[in-house]
């Protein structure tokens, strides 16, 4: 997975329905680590134990869940995905986000 192959799906996961009024999405930080620098983000316990890579999208925007069906609204979001198997690992939504505070993104 590229960085712009992360911030496509980050930014897909997370866009309103259209329709809607929320302003867009912006990504303001991207970090590429490994899941050793991000333990929040590790798979699961059936995965093999070597370091997997890892882009972190972090961003700001009002989101209001991962499915769109929430009434709650957070402001600022960061998106762990496996640069290999492209999943996601890790979403959290909101100023209590790790990298979303230290990024000045809410």
């Amino acid at each position: 997975m590229t960085v712009a192959d992360a911030k496509r799906a980050a930014l897909r996961l997370l866009t309103p329905k259209k329709g809607t009024s929320k302003k867009p999405l912006v990504v303001d930080q991207v970090l590429t680590e490994d899941d050793r620098a991000l333990p929040y983000a590790r798979p699961p316990l059936d995965q093999p134990e070597e370091p997997i890579g890892i882009v972190l999208i972090v961003g700001h925007g009002t989101v209001s869940s991962l499915s769109g069906g929430s009434d709650a609204e957070y402001e600022g979001f960061e998106m762990a995905f496996n640069t290999k198997t492209h999943r996601l690992l890790y979403a959290c939504l909101g100023p209590q986000c790790p990298h979303v505070a230290s990024s000045g993104a809410a």
